[in-house]
């Protein structure tokens, strides 16, 4: 469709009329693309507009069949979404869109795919997110280009290879594309313009608790983010804590992961946490060390700010440049490990400055509002959102 008669068709569902919109999901992992979805799709719901989340139950078949030719490793990936599937059919943040109303929840649809929606499920609908350089391969001859937006986390390239087909789909998309951080944008802002950037937000659960600071029952000092993944920064992180224990050894140092366990550190560990467990984790430590080293956004640390807990980052990493100002609202990962640790024991050791940095914090989350997120998706977009 041309881009002149679809802006004509577009203008007839603005001024207050409702919208079909389809949001398509990577997989049903918990992931910031499946909990942005989710927010998203409540943000539109309130405005009443119908929302279609297409969850795949059999995922990233484009990135290690049609891509790698490697059909047996594409399988036992796959291998637990399926087992997952055949348990609970939930969508795996349920939590977060079941606070719809009654009359909110009858404008959300949430639609199991195999793979990918077919052409026929994609009928009708007036505007279409996706989020991933493998979604905008699959359904450009599904659905039009010019009515999709392609939400880019990162560049996909930088885990999957294939640099040069990702640079060549993305300049031919014909649709808006959004990314999620300064990061994201300047990042491939090298091969086609430099996309708009529409902030990641943080949910509800999250949000709600800023401004209920009680140090009282931050019984703990460290939550400790680890990840086995790539350039996650486990092996620093496990360094980190070790030196901070040598300097103060009283230290408590909660370790949580979603797919592994470091070894070599014995402390208690905690995963496969609801939103709201997150969040009491959050609420009950001082600091969040949060030690990757790439990413497109990293929500964590904003969750973390949200709640009271002071975060410990990379400079420059995802869309930290945004919220973390060092020793202000967050504390700068130093190359040097034990000058880390001993800047992380000082301030443990003085609940003044915990609470400076932490009335700073709040003060810079605005961007991560999740009201009116949705709406702000579509608007990058051009789209007018009642």
């Amino acid at each position: 469709m041309p881009l002149g008669i679809w802006l004509r068709e577009r203008d007839r569902f603005v001024d207050g009329k409702t919208l079909r919109i389809g949001i398509v999901l990577p997989a049903n992992n918990k992931a910031g693309p499946q909990k942005l979805a989710a927010i998203a799709a409540l943000d539109l719901c309130k405005r009443g507009h119908q929302v279609h989340l297409f969850i795949p139950r059999l995922p990233y078949y484009y990135y290690f069949v049609k891509l790698r030719k490697e059909p047996l490793r594409w399988i036992r990936l796959i291998r637990h979404y399926i087992t997952d599937y055949l348990k609970h059919r939930s969508f795996s943040y349920q939590e977060i869109i079941s606070d719809f109303e009654s009359s909110e929840s009858k404008r959300l649809s949430i639609i199991n795919v195999f793979r990918t929606p077919s052409k026929a499920q994609l009928i009708g609908l007036d505007a279409l997110l996706v989020m991933t350089i493998a979604q905008v391969a699959e359904l450009r001859n599904l659905y039009p280009q010019e009515k999709t937006i392609y939400q880019i986390h990162h560049p996909e390239e930088i885990v999957h290879g294939f640099a040069e087909l990702f640079r060549w789909i993305r300049r031919a998309f014909r649709g808006q594309i959004i990314a999620i951080s300064p990061w994201t944008s300047r990042a491939v802002s090298d091969h086609i313009p430099t996309p708009p950037v529409v902030p990641d937000v943080i949910s509800t659960i999250f949000w709600e608790q800023r401004f209920h600071n009680n140090p009282g029952r931050r019984s703990k000092d460290i939550l400790f983010h680890f990840s086995t993944g790539l350039h996650k920064g486990g092996d620093a992180g496990k360094r980190i804590l070790q030196a901070v224990k040598l300097l103060r050894p009283h230290t408590m140092t909660t370790v949580w992961t979603r797919d592994g366990i470091p070894d070599g550190l014995e402390l208690p560990v905690v995963q496969n946490l609801s939103e709201r467990e997150l969040m009491q984790q959050y609420a009950s430590h001082r600091l969040l060390l949060f030690p990757s080293t790439l990413e497109g956004f990293g929500m964590p640390p904003v969750e973390a700010m949200a709640c009271g807990c002071i975060p410990i980052v990379q400079a420059g990493v995802g869309a930290s440049d945004l919220y973390a100002q060092d020793g202000e609202t967050a504390l700068l990962i130093d190359p040097d490990i034990d000058r880390t640790a001993a800047r992380i024991a000082g301030v443990l050791d003085h609940e003044a400055d915990l609470n400076r940095i932490r009335e700073s914090a709040y003060r810079v989350l605005d961007p991560f509002d999740p009201n009116g997120y949705g709406a702000r998706l579509l608007e990058a977009a051009g789209w007018e959102i009642v």
